[in-house]
């Protein structure tokens, strides 16, 4: 029931593939071997296969536009650790992520870029940040959904101000209640005009780990100073540092809650600066927006661009296997200046609120601490903890992020 698939395209999805197949039966995993150019296909059962070869027998099969050969594998079948599960279901809706400059983004300027690929029916943004973004855009058929997926993802909007990611949405219906520069529906052009949507609500939140979404309550929006960005600098100047409590370790600590940090390097001319690197522009301007003049240690910390493009030897820091480096671009939109409140995860089941305040009362005067309740088939647990100012919380992040509490390493963020 494994089909093997010879002379494919670089580009080619599993969605062509699925296609391809989809008049003769269902498809139970697929394989892409991108390197070779091959792939295989597991139908359901062998009689299903056995259709395929049949057909393509007497015409030529073609995926996107190059002629493809089909045959019997001698595979018996597809190991699940190995088999990419074909069972993304085509939605007419797509979550579109916009990155980088985003304060530009209309509901015109999707518009544009999708319509292209078929009738659509309703757009919606939700501005997340300055440098993130998202929206929803719903097509009259799946079909056109799966084609704009397909030719936009990872390419830029139109008027090339941010790169697109896009994915299926799990949403049934986009509700909107306005038309205006942020929301549309295009099948209703009697819709009254507002400054602000009201669509969806928190339906996004399924991007977040589980265990991430906990964090973020009421009254934290999340939202970066204002402004743009285009930057393509990654590498920050730190200025105005405690030299005698900080070190690049205190640093990468506090950093690594706002991108991935591959490099930190100590200047022995001015021992109060640094230079920190981060994995892209996007990351360093988030850290930048969100840590610039933050007090640590009894100092404002100050950050701007460097001119450097990448830091080198000799006396750099690296750090790009470090344990702090998970962060995702859907974590950014939740992103937000340093707080009173730090939030705990990892923690070990029994974890007591005693235990929490012994591990970090040395960095302050803690008001309060809320541990998660134990949940049935959850490891770990989650814990909030609040100083009595931010500098204290910042203090217990540079200093205990991963570190060890009752045996589990502890990740920190606000």
């Amino acid at each position: 029931k494994v089909l093997h698939l010879r002379n494919l395209a670089q580009d080619v999805a599993e969605d062509d593939l699925v296609e391809l197949v989809r008049p003769f039966g269902r498809v139970s995993g697929i394989v892409l071997l991108r390197t070779w150019n091959q792939a295989f296909v597991q139908m359901q059962d062998i009689a299903k296969a056995f259709l395929v070869i049949r057909h393509f027998a007497s015409r030529q099969a073609t995926v996107r536009g190059r002629d493809v050969s089909i045959q019997f594998s001698a595979r018996k079948e597809l190991y699940p650790a190995e088999v990419c599960q074909a069972q993304e279901t085509c939605s007419a809706i797509l979550l579109v992520t916009m990155l980088d400059s985003v304060c530009h983004v209309t509901v015109d300027a999707l518009h544009q870029t999708f319509k292209s690929f078929g009738p659509i029916e309703k757009i919606a943004i939700f501005p997340q940040s300055t440098v993130l973004a998202q929206a929803l855009i719903q097509y009259a058929s799946p079909r056109d959904a799966r084609e704009a997926k397909h030719r936009l993802h990872k390419s830029k909007i139109l008027n090339g101000s941010c790169t697109m990611e896009i994915q299926y949405s799990r949403t049934d219906e986009v509700r909107v209640a306005c038309n205006n520069d942020l929301s549309r529906d295009f099948t209703n052009s009697s819709l009254p005009s507002a400054r602000f949507p009201s669509i969806l609500g928190a339906g996004n939140v399924h991007l977040m780990k589980p265990g991430v979404r906990c964090r973020y309550r009421p009254g934290n929006s999340g939202l970066l100073p204002s402004g743009p960005t285009t930057n393509q600098r990654c590498v920050l100047l730190l200025s105005n540092l405690n030299t005698r409590m900080i070190n690049e370790h205190k640093l990468y600590n506090l950093f690594s809650v706002y991108g991935n940090v591959l490099r930190i390097k100590g200047s022995f001319v001015k021992p109060e600066l640094a230079l920190v690197q981060m994995s892209d522009g996007f990351q360093a301007d988030l850290a930048m927006a969100c840590l610039k003049g933050v007090s640590l240690f009894g100092k404002k910390m100050e950050i701007t661009l460097s001119d450097h493009s990448c830091l080198r030897h000799p006396h750099t820091h690296f750090y790009s296997w470090g344990t702090g480096n998970r962060f995702l671009y859907a974590y950014a939109k939740k992103c937000c200046p340093p707080t009173k409140v730090i939030h705990a995860s990892n923690l070990v089941p029994d974890i007591q609120e005693v235990d929490v305040v012994r591990h970090f009362a040395e960095h302050g005067v803690i008001v309060k601490v809320e541990v998660s309740q134990a949940r049935e088939g959850r490891k770990r647990r989650e814990a909030l903890v609040e100083f009595t100012s931010v500098e204290s919380a910042t203090e217990a992040i540079a200093c205990k992020q991963w570190s060890s509490l009752r045996g589990a390493r502890a990740r920190l963020v606000y």
